[in-house]
C-alpha cells in the first residue's frame, strides 16, 4: 500500500468525524481518534513526544476569559509548546 493512500483514507476518516487531524509545528500532521472527551496537548519541542491532558482550571478560565469579551465558546484548541525542565 502506498503512502498516499494511507494519507487518502486518513483524509476520508477526518471528513467523515472519525478521526481529528492535528498539526503541530513540526510540519507533521498526526491523527487520533475523535472522542467526546476533551483534551488539550503538551508537545515536546526537542523530541517530538505529545502528552494529552486535561484541565478544569483552565477550561474554567477561558470560559471566564470569553465571558468578560462578550463571547460564548464554541470550541477550543490548546496547545503548549515546551521543553523539559533540568
Amino acid at each position: 500500500m502506498s503512502i498516499a493512500t494511507v494519507y487518502r483514507t486518513m483524509k476520508l476518516f477526518d471528513d467523515a468525524g472519525v478521526v481529528t487531524r492535528h498539526e503541530f509545528q513540526d510540519g507533521r500532521s498526526r491523527y487520533e481518534e475523535r472522542s467526546e472527551d476533551h483534551h488539550d496537548h503538551l508537545i515536546d519541542v526537542r523530541s517530538g513526544k505529545i502528552i494529552e491532558f486535561t484541565s478544569e482550571e483552565i477550561e474554567r478560565l477561558q470560559k471566564v476569559i470569553a465571558e468578560e469579551h462578550g463571547y460564548k465558546i464554541l470550541f477550543h484548541r490548546l496547545e503548549l509548546y515546551g521543553v523539559p525542565i533540568g
